[in-house]
């Protein structure tokens, strides 16, 4: 049976919240903005849920290493720096390219296209950047290079290029359920090198993460000592501003406390670009979606099911102009129609239901299906597929693609 089987419909009506959120089952309490009139779409019988999906070969399987970091942030930099060594410069080699097209955009302007950013950096989150630079020294890299690394989504869009990159998020928040599962996906170079950080800096909540090897985790599914669960889709705004970069914004989100205060630090007045946060506290059973752009942001309380890919789809930002490619529009596509197959039966949802569902190859624009896999074409991959329990406090990880099934449940710091 195919994972969905209704025509997924476009009229304009539906870029907003009922569509993202599937049908009217979901109900949302929204902040900044005034709710909406309530979308109304025919329904029709539900589906049964969705059958598993057939396992696919992907080579050498995935194999994320646990790393343990404690201290200061130039402590855990450096930590962390000397634990992903090799696995730093293999990325950059895999990436060797790009890597030299953004060393080389950057060495032509530092003025306006590095200096401003690294004042941000200090200015805002000192901390931040001194994670950085023990990264770095930890590594054995050139602290320039490793900040132009974390600097590649202002970089890519101030170069007009944006990145290869797309993830897939989907809610849940019914009965007493309360799920968040994403699918991690980036450049199918890190897919033997990602690994799981657990980290004690003194004085902040400790944080559980995936990473990506010479990136601060600031966009990777995270949770941290305080309950709180995130998770990030990059989203391509026209718009860079000279402000603090994304990942250091998400990275300094580790550090909030409740749902709240990671929204305070995410929409920092000075932000330099553009992303979707979703956030969930166990403390508080909240679970959220928060958009930003460098002018203006949006959020809503989900409930029900709700799906996200990477562009802007709330009220009060989906008219910010963006690029919105293939890759999000096919994955956006199949996995709303695929939440109208179980909206009827909210009440048998739970995480096997969601994996598959991000699990699907379905694609109305090939290749681009939920669950992602190196083409001819393209170099974006599905790299892992994370599940959070918002209630139970738990984190799930399916290492690689999450059609081959390599669940792992994670040990949080």
């Amino acid at each position: 049976m195919e994972l969905t089987r209704r025509r997924f419909l476009t009229t304009s009506g539906l870029s907003g919240i009922g569509l993202v959120a599937g049908l009217g089952a979901v109900g949302c309490r929204r902040r900044q903005v005034e709710p909406p009139p309530p979308d109304t779409v025919a329904g029709s019988p539900p589906l049964s849920l969705p059958e598993p999906v057939a396992p696919r070969s992907s080579g050498v399987p995935a194999v994320f290493s646990t790393i343990e970091a404690t201290g200061s942030p130039e402590d855990i930099g450096v930590a962390v720096g000397r634990a992903t060594a090799e696995r730093i410069r293999l990325c950059f080699g895999g990436q060797r390219e790009w890597f030299d097209q953004l060393v080389a955009y950057v060495q032509a302007d530092p003025a306006s296209r590095f200096d401003p950013f690294v004042a941000a950096i200090e200015r805002h989150h000192p901390e931040v950047m001194a994670e950085l630079r023990g990264m770095a020294r930890g590594a054995g890299v050139a602290e320039r290079d490793l900040v132009v690394w974390n600097l590649q989504p202002e970089l890519s869009a101030m170069m007009a290029g944006g990145l290869s990159t797309g993830c897939s998020t989907i809610h849940l928040n019914a009965g007493d359920r309360m799920l968040l599962a994403h699918n991690e996906d980036g450049h199918a170079s890190y897919r033997e090198h990602m690994v799981v950080l657990r980290l004690h800096p003194e004085g902040k909540p400790a944080v559980t993460c995936l990473a990506y090897p010479g990136l601060v985790p600031g966009q990777v599914p995270a949770v941290n000592e305080a309950g709180l669960m995130v998770s990030t889709n990059y989203i391509a705004t026209r718009e860079v501003r000279h402000g603090v970069p994304r990942y250091v914004l998400g990275r300094a989100v580790l550090q909030a406390a409740s749902i709240d205060q990671a929204v305070t630090v995410a929409t920092n007045r000075d932000r330099a670009f553009a992303f979707t946060l979703h956030v969930g506290s166990t403390r508080e059973r909240r679970l959220a979606c928060l958009e930003v752009a460098p002018r203006v942001h949006d959020i809503v309380e989900t409930h029900g099911i709700f799906v996200h890919t990477n562009h802007l789809v709330l009220p009060g930002t989906r008219d910010v102009p963006q690029d919105v490619g293939d890759s999000t529009s096919s994955r956006y596509a199949v996995l709303t129609d695929a939440v109208r197959g179980v909206e009827g039966i909210l009440g048998a949802v739970d995480e096997a239901v969601l994996v598959r569902l991000l699990a699907s190859h379905e694609s109305r624009q090939p290749p681009y299906s939920p669950c992602r896999h190196p083409t001819s074409g393209t170099t974006g991959r599905t790299l892992a597929t994370a599940v959070f329990d918002v209630r139970a406090g738990t984190f799930a990880l399916y290492e690689g693609n999450p059609c081959e099934g390599r669940r792992r449940g994670v040990e949080l710091a």
